[in-house]
């Protein structure tokens, strides 16, 4: 089953024969109402662990605070603790995949057979290989970026970097693979088929990328032309991720891309920390 596109409608459409599946899934595995859909569950379940950690929190610091200190600024020690800020992301993109696979559960699929009917060997090796040219290929770039911009970066991964294993270890998992696998099964998985059964699939590739590239905020984050130079990179980077998918027939191409890209720009950063925590 092709993850975009007319192929996906015929797979849908076609008729069922003798050889057929008894009792499989019929029509495509996401529907338009899964733009919004998916982003309403992935919130609401975040919400309720958010509130449940919250209230399980604040009971801690009450009771370590009683006699001494004071526990109200709680919600600033935690936004600046990377421990938390990476458990978080972890805990976040969780409860992304669980509100990825419910639609499909219910509609008879699994994430395999909706998003990786199809390994390929070499077209994920091609991939990785492109993800890390790729990041080889944006770092050099970076040194282009106004100033300021390069040290509001500078500053908020200093904020965030890890300091110990366990901490590289969540940072890891979030950004190169959580991260990768929850985004590219929305923007590739859900996104761009859905406007590839009404658009050309370069405009619906687009389309996606521009919306990609919001989600990351760096328009809205960085002031300036740093803000859209970064969201530029970010948009060229969805366009390939796009075509990684229609190329390969399955996410496995872009999730493997997209996985190769992160890790190649925080394996220096986690070098480091490595190295600096056997000295």
């Amino acid at each position: 089953m092709a993850v975009w596109g007319p192929d996906a409608l015929r797979d849908a459409a076609a008729p069922a024969g003798r050889d057929a599946i008894p009792d499989a899934p019929r029509g495509p595995p996401q529907r338009w109402y899964d733009i919004l859909l998916v982003p309403l569950l992935a919130f609401v379940a975040t919400a309720v662990v958010a509130v449940l950690a919250v209230i399980a929190w604040t009971i801690h610091l009450e009771l370590q605070a009683r006699g001494s200190g004071d526990p109200r600024d709680w919600l600033q020690s935690l936004a600046s603790d990377p421990f938390f800020v990476h458990a978080s992301g972890v805990a976040f993109y969780l409860l992304a995949m669980a509100a990825l696979t419910l639609p499909l559960a219910m509609r008879g699929y699994s994430l395999g057979t909706a998003h990786f009917p199809r390994f390929g060997q070499r077209a994920v090796l091609l991939a990785f290989v492109a993800g890390v040219a790729l990041a080889f290929a944006v770092v050099p770039l970076l040194e282009y970026l106004p100033a300021e911009t390069v040290r509001e970066i500078e500053t908020r991964e200093q904020l965030l970097m890890p300091r110990n294993i366990p901490e590289v270890l969540l940072f890891t998992l979030s950004v190169a693979l959580l991260a990768p696998l929850a985004e590219e099964i929305y923007f590739r998985g859900i996104l761009l088929p859905v406007l590839a059964r009404h658009l050309r699939f370069g405009a619906a590739a687009v389309i996606v990328a521009a919306l990609f590239s919001l989600m990351h905020g760096h328009i809205f984050m960085l002031v300036g032309i740093g803000g859209w130079a970064l969201s530029g990179v970010i948009f060229v980077i969805g366009v390939a991720f796009a075509y990684a998918a229609r190329w390969s027939g399955a996410l496995y191409a872009p999730v493997a891309m997209h996985a190769a890209y992160n890790a190649t720009l925080i394996v220096p950063g986690i070098i480091a920390i490595l190295v600096g925590s056997q000295t």
